[in-house]
């Protein structure tokens, strides 16, 4: 009951990823002067530093000290906060918010004409999102051209989709380990539910896109890593299927 019961929970759920800003790096510049020759001042007439925030996502808001406002170039944000501020709010619509506290990287807080930088990530916890895989499957199966969001976005589903389909072939085999007729069944009308020869030839379609993609140096290096690493679980499931044959949810 406790394999059935994951598998529904992990293949059936239709739940979207939960998504998290996460900070990698915050620190102090002594050598960009961006805060002086770029000067603001805060309502007592004393001059703000300047956190220049990278991220690569467009419609980010700050809570906190935050004077005037927000500007956004090529994956920066310029944010000005008075002398004196502790920590900083971070908010996107598509994320979990965040609050940082600067002591946390050695900062005890913001000073006047002092110029920091903070690098953001964008972090997923692994859901499997079957709409989101669906419509990147789609367009890789139309043969449409792809933006580097787009590859971000197939690298991600396909390495989440291949990671559970893993977890679901795992649950099948401690099911046959165990003799669970019962088990086996309701793995097969999952897979029915789910029509897991679909998936799969989506999940093929993909693979190949991004094999191409690959090839022609499209990838930057973070999808290049994650791209390696989820080859590694591909082919490890394909040669699972190839073993164990498609039979159990073709049935």
């Amino acid at each position: 009951m406790r394999i059935i019961l994951m598998s529904i929970c992990v293949m059936i759920s239709l739940l979207g990823y939960a998504q998290h800003i996460t900070v990698s790096s915050c620190r102090y510049n002594p050598y960009d002067l961006s805060a002086s020759t770029n000067e603001r001042k805060d309502l007592n007439g004393k001059s703000c530093g300047l956190l220049k925030i990278q991220l690569n996502r467009e419609g980010v808001s700050f809570d906190g000290n935050v004077i005037g406002n927000v500007s956004y170039k090529n994956g920066e944000y310029w944010v000005y906060l008075s002398s004196g501020t502790k920590s900083i709010g971070i908010k996107h619509p598509d994320f979990m918010p965040l609050s940082v506290t600067f002591s946390d990287f050695n900062i005890s807080s913001i000073e006047s004409k002092g110029c920091y930088t903070m690098q953001l990530e964008l972090e997923r916890k692994l859901k499997y999102d079957r709409n989101a895989f669906m419509y990147i499957a789609k367009k890789a199966h139309d043969d449409e051209s792809f933006t580097q969001e787009d590859f971000e976005e197939m690298i991600y589903q396909y390495s989440v989709f291949v990671e559970t389909y893993n977890q679901w072939w795992d649950d099948i085999d401690e099911a046959k380990q165990y003799n669970d007729e019962r088990g086996l069944e309701s793995y097969r009308k999952i897979a029915k539910t789910q029509k897991m020869v679909m998936l799969w030839e989506g999940a093929k379609h993909m693979a190949l896109v991004l094999d191409n993609a690959k090839e022609n140096k499209l990838l930057n290096e973070e999808n290049l890593k994650r791209y390696n690493f989820m080859d590694i679980e591909r082919r490890k499931l394909h040669n699972r299927i190839s073993v164990d044959g498609e039979g159990l949810y073709r049935k």
